[in-house]
């Protein structure tokens, strides 16, 4: 899913404050970070072709003292050390369980429906209705493709 395609997606969606589709490396060069933000990264750095998708979002709220960063990997992995530097002290929420078999290559996709998402509901409201929705999809879509799925 090449990075034209997501900022295309993004573009028409009409998302504001998309920080952009960068490698991980290039954290670096965002500056500031803003009080509401989207964006997207790839898992290789900026001398390589790239392997993998994940995004960010960060909605800052009058009523909480700290804002929430929220990160997405399809696999569930933790958050690369530049994007924990990015982001400083403050608190991530990070997916923890793989919704993408490695053999499949839909991770900028998802990070796309991911920030789509976010974007119409409340931040702890997407969170919990996202994911519910989101393992909906994939058992429909893993019966689709004639294999079981453990959920359903």
């Amino acid at each position: 899913f090449p990075s034209h395609d997501s900022l295309g997606l993004i573009d028409k969606l009409g998302i504001k404050n998309f920080r952009g589709v960068i490698m991980r490396d290039e954290f670096k060069t965002l500056g500031k970070t803003l009080e509401v933000e989207y964006g997207i990264y790839n898992t290789d750095d900026s001398n390589s072709s790239g392997q993998h998708w994940c995004c960010w979002h960060r909605n800052a709220s009058e009523h909480r003292a700290n804002s929430t960063w929220f990160h997405f990997c399809p696999f569930g992995a933790d958050p690369p050390k530049e994007f924990m530097d990015y982001v400083g002290k403050e608190m991530v929420m990070t997916s923890t369980f793989q919704i993408q078999d490695f053999d499949d290559n839909i991770c900028g996709q998802l990070c796309v429906i991911i920030i789509f998402s976010s974007t119409i509901n409340s931040f702890f409201c997407f969170f919990k209705s996202l994911f519910n929705s989101l393992q909906i999809f994939f058992c429909c879509f893993i019966k689709i493709n004639t294999r079981k799925c453990p959920e359903c």
